[in-house]
């Protein structure tokens, strides 16, 4: 077994701060593949300016609603922790049923945030397939031109709905 680490004040001060802090890097690393995913393969593929306009519309409002619900969610997760952090930090007395408690919680944090962020990284990707994910069919659908109704089809026809249904 490892001897335990030393201890320092700024570690000890700073502990739940690094640890939320560590998804940062790989959110950073993923989201410059995803400008430059969307800039090299996505962007070109949008003909018509104003199909680029709502594309661009789509990530701006899906940026500013999806990922701030992510990053609550993981500061609640790590506020929760500081109670028993300080009182393991002082040296205090901790009921062993909620000490054990945050421990099955610290155990189940790596989790947790590849729930998050893997959920907020899925529905990005969900955003480009109009028929799949709501908002860039709705904000494309006023868009007329014959390059886009056919990749509308394509995308019902592919999720399994059509947009002509047949009376039973």
């Amino acid at each position: 077994m490892d001897p335990p680490a030393e201890v320092n004040p700024a570690r000890e001060r700073y502990a739940l701060l690094i640890v939320a802090l560590a998804p940062v890097i790989p959110q950073l690393l993923g989201s410059a593949f995803n400008i430059w995913y969307n800039a090299a393969v996505i962007e070109p593929m949008l003909t018509l300016p104003a199909l680029k306009q709502r594309f661009f519309a789509t990530i701006i409002i899906y940026n500013t609603l999806v990922f701030p619900i992510g990053i609550w969610l993981w500061v609640k997760r790590i506020r929760y922790f500081a109670p028993t952090f300080r009182h393991l930090c002082r040296g205090s007395i901790i009921d062993p049923k909620s000490l054990t408690q945050a421990r099955r919680r610290l155990i189940h944090l790596p989790w947790f945030a590849a729930a998050i962020c893997g959920g907020a990284w899925f529905l990005s990707s969900w955003r480009l397939i109009g028929d799949c994910f709501p908002f860039f069919f709705a904000m494309s659908a006023r868009i007329s031109s014959p390059a886009w109704s056919r990749f509308r089809s394509a995308g019902a026809a592919f999720s399994g709905r059509s947009r002509h249904r047949s009376v039973r």
